[in-house]
């Protein structure tokens, strides 16, 4: 793959078939995996870099969809395959990815409030840390 930009994350469909690359500059391509070819683009997916990637495979129909996320809480959701429409499966995988994003900020922002507490009852008792 020739790409004047730096990928940050890939990942293959199930079957192997297709190759979505995600960027630093925050840019998605999708590609076939035998002959790497360039099947589907979205610039600018992301206003930071394509972090993660992953292929979500319709259970009625032969469509793929890859979804990306990126540090900037965007989700970005690309489809490829003979059909458009079909099954939902990926809305539950979309709801799955958002609400462990979610998880992860809260957790992050309790773990940062907790030791600023304990900062905090350190200096009340003189203590060093």
């Amino acid at each position: 793959i020739v790409d004047e930009g730096a990928f940050c994350s890939t990942t293959f469909d199930a079957a192997q078939n297709y190759l979505a690359v995600g960027f630093l500059e925050g840019d998605v391509k999708i590609y076939q995996a035998d002959n790497f070819k360039l099947l589907q683009q979205k610039q600018g997916a992301h206003s930071l870099s394509a972090a993660a990637l992953a292929f979500i495979t319709g259970l009625e129909d032969e469509t793929q969809t890859v979804c990306s996320v990126s540090g900037d809480y965007s989700v970005h959701i690309m489809k490829i395959g003979k059909s458009a429409g079909g099954s939902r499966l990926w809305v539950v995988a979309l709801v799955v990815i958002v609400l462990a994003f979610l998880i992860a900020n809260v957790a992050l922002k309790l773990e940062d409030h907790g030791r600023d507490i304990i900062i905090q009852q350190n200096i009340a008792k003189g203590t060093e840390l």
